[in-house]
């Protein structure tokens, strides 16, 4: 797993983003520190845990179109394109194939198929 990510002040500095509760914005950079190469993580709920946050922030951060849940639990992070760029040299493509074959890249934005 990658030692370093980045988040988009795009992204995180608009008013839809901070007018999220902080539980909700921290979820999401928790979330993004631990996803995958590609943007996908398989323990969100357990960050959650850690964290404090609750359940009603996961929902929040999927109703505004900041992270995907699949049915199989696993979580894609929307922006991740925008966020980060990885180095061919360093990307390790993602174990989670069955819930990435269902996402596009729509101007850098993950959108389901």
């Amino acid at each position: 797993m990658a030692e370093r990510r980045m988040f988009s002040r795009k992204i995180i500095n608009s008013d839809r983003f901070t007018d999220l509760p902080f539980s909700a914005q921290t979820l999401y950079f928790h979330l993004g520190m631990e996803a995958d190469d590609d943007g996908l993580l398989n323990n969100a709920n357990r960050i959650r845990r850690v964290i404090c946050a609750g359940e009603a922030d996961l929902q929040l951060l999927e109703k505004n179109g900041y992270i995907i849940i699949f049915e199989s639990g696993i979580v894609a992070i929307r922006h991740w394109k925008i966020h980060n760029l990885i180095k061919g040299d360093r990307y390790k493509p993602s174990i989670f194939i069955p819930e990435k074959d269902q996402l596009t890249l729509e101007d850098n934005v993950y959108t389901i198929v």
